[in-house]
């Protein structure tokens, strides 16, 4: 495993030993990271967050963040990420709400580029380019495309 020295890391994270985290990271508590997976500089993952196989999470990316939606008062959320995923630069991918079962989940081999950000979907092999927000809640798909 390396770790850069500039990053704080909880003791109360779970790390395979195959693990690269860069520059400026920070890893708080409750969070599993799985091998081959390489964390860039200035991420910060907060937890509950499991992290699979093989991911790449890019400079200034956001993930397992407290959900931004306003009825959040603390409860217990959490994020799935799959594996072999690439969330490039600035991406944010925040915990689900208790209304939409707690959990968000993304699958394997998607490709979040630079600025997007996701919350409470489930997918596999995407490809979603900037910028976009998606949502998922029952069985709707919302797509807000920002100019």
């Amino acid at each position: 495993m390396t770790i850069d020295s500039s990053s704080i890391i909880s003791n109360k994270t779970k790390i395979h030993p195959s693990v690269n985290i860069g520059p400026f990271c920070i890893i708080g508590d409750d969070v599993e990271i799985d091998e081959g997976t390489r964390v860039l500089s200035h991420v910060v993952i907060k937890g509950p967050t499991k992290i699979g196989k093989n991911n790449t999470i890019y400079q200034f990316s956001s993930i397992g963040e407290d959900t931004p939606d306003k009825k959040f008062k603390g409860e217990d959320t959490k994020l799935i990420i799959g594996d072999d995923n690439i969330f490039r630069e600035g991406v944010t991918v925040h915990r689900g709400t208790i209304q939409d079962k707690g959990v968000t989940k993304i699958g394997n081999g998607n490709l979040l580029m630079a600025y997007t950000h996701m919350l409470m979907i489930v997918w596999l092999e995407i490809i979603i380019s900037l910028p976009i927000m998606l949502v998922l809640q029952a069985m709707f798909l919302l797509v807000i495309m920002l100019l």
